[in-house]
């Protein structure tokens, strides 16, 4: 059904409440256009113009911290059947914050070669300003190969692709958080929509000491229109390919190993996007 979806769950109906929260270009705005047939975004009005909630300056560029209070009272904004999306960092304050909020937290993650690509087309955009990087010239004045590489090591205030990844990798170690990379929703979309549908649901009925139970056709049919949302890729404002494995098209050897260099804890393997160092 459109908009907001009830479970039963031992007699109740449940309307869960979302957040998807990603590292930046890693496939937030495809699990949004996925949730629409189960949540509403917060409509915006005012200063709260926009459904979105962040702890980081500059469009989440940086990894300059905002105001705690700031994100947190714009994730309390979200009512059952409705969600808001964001790049959020891990804070044990936030983490807690979120728990007792009763919020069913989606993380996702990417490739990081693929996200620095991903980065560095976004930034050559032209956009809205909406979601634009907050110094466009200073990337744009190097020429797209260099501004790769600025991407990867990083430059000035906006630093490397890595180095803001440290500060969203805890999340995947909270077990009340379902994490899920993009290249698992892109190889296997139905398995991987079920999984969502269904820890969503289960997380809000939990709170109230309720199991959900799921009509397998009924289950099935929303799966279905989930996943149907979710490839109307003209719906989102910054998506470009979602191709899995682009950076190929794009890393030169200097890049390769700029990044490697960038690495410095092995994510690609820990992730198992690489077997070994060797790529």
């Amino acid at each position: 059904m459109a908009g907001a979806m009830a479970i039963e769950a031992e007699r109740h109906d449940f309307e869960t409440r979302i957040f998807v929260n990603g590292f930046p270009k890693s496939g937030t705005h495809l699990l949004c256009l996925m949730i629409n047939p189960i949540a509403r975004p917060v409509p915006g009005e005012g200063m709260w113009r926009l459904p979105w909630s962040g702890n980081f300056m500059g469009n989440a560029w940086t990894e300059e911290e905002g105001r705690i209070e700031h994100a947190a009272f714009r994730l309390a904004r979200v009512r059952a059947g409705y969600f808001i999306r964001g790049h959020m960092g891990y804070s044990e304050d936030m983490e807690r914050f979120m728990y007792l909020l009763g919020i069913a937290h989606l993380f996702i993650y990417r490739d990081f070669r693929d996200v620095a690509v991903s980065q560095t087309f976004h930034i050559f955009n032209e956009d809205d300003n909406r979601f634009a990087h907050p110094d466009k010239k200073l990337y744009t004045d190097m020429g797209f190969d260099d501004a790769l590489k600025a991407v990867i090591t990083g430059v000035g205030r906006f630093s490397g692709v890595m180095d803001r990844w440290r500060h969203y990798a805890p999340w995947l170690d909270i077990d009340w958080v379902h994490s899920v990379s993009f290249e698992d929703i892109m190889a296997n979309p139905h398995g991987e929509t079920e999984d969502i549908l269904r820890y969503a649901v289960n997380r809000i009925a939990t709170i109230f000491g309720k199991e959900a139970q799921f009509d397998p056709v009924g289950l099935e049919i929303i799966v279905d229109q989930m996943v149907a949302t979710s490839e109307r890729r003209e719906l989102s404002p910054t998506f470009r390919k979602g191709k899995v494995g682009s950076w190929r098209d794009h890393f030169t050897e200097e890049h390769k190993e700029l990044f490697k260099q960038s690495d410095k804890d092995n994510w690609l393997v820990r992730l198992g996007y690489e077997s070994d160092g060797g790529w």
